[in-house]
């Protein structure tokens, strides 16, 4: 597995999540995995990132899904991407202290809208599910008529589409 990181791609981030040289961020380490076609990170959080006592914060495991998923847009379809929609399926709580992992994976394509899934598991188990995460190309985010226009293109093709896949929770 390879590990990611911005430079290698030619661009410059002060990413809060995986930013090795932000301060204050997480400093989360992604790899991809081009075999299997994913983006991973595990990593172990402490009380000082919990919601809920003892239970990782959800907007940060949102925030973990949501670079996961930008990675894999990265890292497979070779191009910087926005996340435009996404729906949250939090299964169960991610405990503090304990490892888990964030897998990201390229699920679909229609023209230059990437669909892309992320989850999140603990001992196991999966906790939570980020799908279908559309994406805009970069483009499109300084245009804020034509980013507006892709946004609701693609709340119109996910009304329609059968990506949002229901699973059991066991």
């Amino acid at each position: 597995m390879r590990r990611l990181l911005t430079s290698t791609y030619g661009f410059e981030s002060d990413c809060w999540v995986c930013e090795p040289s932000n301060p204050v961020g997480l400093r989360v380490p992604f790899h991809h995995d081009e075999e299997a076609h994913t983006v991973t990170a595990t990593l172990t959080l402490g009380e000082h990132h919990s919601g809920a006592p003892h239970t990782v914060h959800g907007g940060l495991l949102a925030a973990l899904c949501d670079d996961a998923m930008a990675w894999t847009a990265i890292a497979e379809a070779r191009r910087f991407a926005l996340t435009a929609e996404t729906r949250l399926s939090y299964v169960a709580p991610v405990p503090v202290g304990e490892e888990f992992t964030v897998t990201a994976r390229l699920i679909g394509r229609h023209g230059r809208q990437l669909w892309l899934m992320a989850e999140v598991r603990s001992g196991g188990a999966v906790c939570g599910r980020w799908r279908p995460a559309t994406s805009c190309p970069s483009t499109a985010r300084s245009d804020p008529t034509r980013l507006n226009a892709l946004i609701a293109s693609f709340r119109l093709i996910a009304s329609h589409c059968s990506f949002a896949l229901e699973f059991d929770a066991a």
